[in-house]
């Protein structure tokens, strides 16, 4: 079966990774499973997937090669999910145990054996083996930011480490990625020009104030990844489209503007 595997990933906290992973589930339920890899464990805890006392843990996706698999629990929506818990804090640990780039295979290995056309993965907020081992299973990358110069710094970190992934990953294999920026709030110079460099880059941002655009210097350099929509998580939504809608309507604006899902001919 096609899959199309799409991590949800910015090395920051408080973005909107798990709203959007949780809002795009809805829409692809219950064609979809979603792996939730933060061990706050939120998105597992508002799709009400609890592990049973028999259930094997979470873990046991990183403990060895050929290690018995945690099994899905079945979710709000019909949606498959394999839920979080406080035991992926041992993650690092368990996989010290493994050279280069074999610590980085294992939820590829176990994504492969999901029997669903698509799986969505929530990243914790930051750049560790649990983001790294996500990264590598995707296909596709999702990178919810708010237009402000400490948020989207985090893209240009983001940059570094795909590439690093790359020498392990292969040249063949590269991310189809998108941004969804969030927390915009519409009418400030600002967020305008944090949307502007988002879309377009510094070129367009000479009618903007210099002292606002002084904020956004610490971004460079900054990769030109599309801009599928921008979102403000209160109060209605501000897209390309010009359109006011809720949240859900625009993750699926900008996940079917960005080819997200599976392209006929794949």
């Amino acid at each position: 079966m096609k899959k199309v595997v799409i991590a949800v990933v910015n090395g920051k906290g408080g973005t909107g990774k798990t709203e959007t992973v949780y809002q795009i589930a809805k829409l692809l339920a219950p064609d979809v499973a979603v792996i939730d890899s933060d061990p706050q464990a939120t998105l597992s805890r508002r799709l009400g997937a609890v592990l049973g006392a028999d259930d094997l843990s979470p873990l046991g996706v990183y403990e060895y090669p050929g290690a018995p698999a945690p099994a899905l629990v079945k979710g709000r929506f019909g949606i498959s999910v394999l839920p979080a818990g406080q035991q992926l804090q041992n993650v690092p640990v368990h996989l010290s145990r493994f050279r280069g780039s074999r610590a980085l295979r294992f939820m590829d290995a176990y994504v492969k054996t999901l029997d669903v056309p698509y799986v969505l993965i929530d990243c914790p907020p930051h750049f560790d083996h649990l983001t790294l081992n996500a990264m590598m299973a995707a296909d596709r990358l999702l990178v919810p930011t708010a237009p402000e110069p400490a948020d989207m710094s985090g893209l240009a970190a983001l940059a570094n480490v795909m590439g690093e992934l790359m020498d392990d990953r292969g040249a063949d294999r590269p991310w189809r990625t998108g941004v969804i920026a969030t927390k915009v709030m519409q009418g400030t110079v600002r967020h305008t020009a944090g949307l502007l460099l988002l879309k377009h880059g510094f070129g367009v941002l000479d009618d903007v104030p210099a002292s606002v655009v002084n904020e956004f210097a610490s971004v460079q350099p900054f990769p030109q990844w599309p801009l599928l929509g921008a979102v403000r998580l209160t109060n209605g939504v501000y897209a390309e489209t010009e359109r006011i809608c809720d949240y859900e309507s625009i993750v699926a604006y900008a996940f079917e503007r960005g080819e997200f899902r599976i392209a006929e001919g794949e």
